[in-house]
């Protein structure tokens, strides 16, 4: 974070080409895989899920890293999973 308004550095064009092409791995090869195979509910946005996972990432850091929060790998955990459950996973898949 300490890199996203400094433009032209070296640094933060590497962690933004790092983060695009982990998003789009993880879009391309897990997300609308799992979507065609009928893992996830037909509802389900891959971009949006793809966001949310990255928001729980960054959440965890910031509160576990920065804040020293103890419970803060739980708390995700018990986020990651109530998301799962209850917007998208197929129920039988």
């Amino acid at each position: 974070m300490e890199y996203d308004d400094r433009a032209d550095s070296a640094v933060r064009e590497q962690l933004v080409h790092s983060v695009t092409t982990w998003r789009a791995a993880l879009m391309r090869g897990r997300l609308n895989r799992r979507k065609t195979k009928g893992h996830l509910r037909a509802d389900t946005d891959p971009a949006l899920m793809l966001f949310e996972l990255y928001s729980f990432t960054l959440g965890l850091h910031h509160d576990a890293r920065f804040l020293h929060l103890p419970d803060a790998v739980q708390l995700t955990r018990d986020a990651l999973e109530k998301a799962i459950v209850s917007k998208w996973y197929a129920v039988g898949a």
